[in-house]
């Protein structure tokens, strides 16, 4: 009887020291859109190197303007690096004093690879 009960103290002395372990959730990046209703950027380049890229911006109602800069960048290894356009720091900023943006910008591309357009909204 005296073991029975030494058994059964151990027993629970040790699942009062369980801890559950939980593994920690990876995150996902996931878009802030604080005054936006909705953003968007669609981006062609032609066999022939023009490139086109068109952005698209609506504010919520409470929105007064938006500010946009936008760039393009060509992926170079595992890095991406800003794309040169005849613009002052390689990239076009647009600015509407209303909820609703929309501009297309074309630039010609003259080394081949895997390119992105680029925008932020503001």
């Amino acid at each position: 009887m005296k073991k029975l009960v030494t058994l059964l103290l151990a027993a629970l002395l040790l699942l009062a020291n369980a801890v559950p372990a939980y593994a920690a959730v990876p995150e996902t990046a996931v878009p802030f859109y604080a005054n936006t209703s909705q953003a968007s950027v669609s981006f062609v380049i032609q066999e022939n190197g023009h490139a086109t890229w068109s952005i698209y911006c609506i504010g919520k109602t409470s929105c007064t303007g938006i500010d946009a800069v936008t760039y393009l960048e060509r992926q170079v290894g595992n890095d991406w690096v800003r794309v040169d356009l005849e613009n002052a720091d390689d990239e076009y900023t647009y600015s509407t004093t209303v909820r609703r943006m929309a501009k297309t910008y074309e630039a010609t591309l003259s080394i081949s690879g895997t390119y992105r357009a680029v925008v932020e909204f503001t």
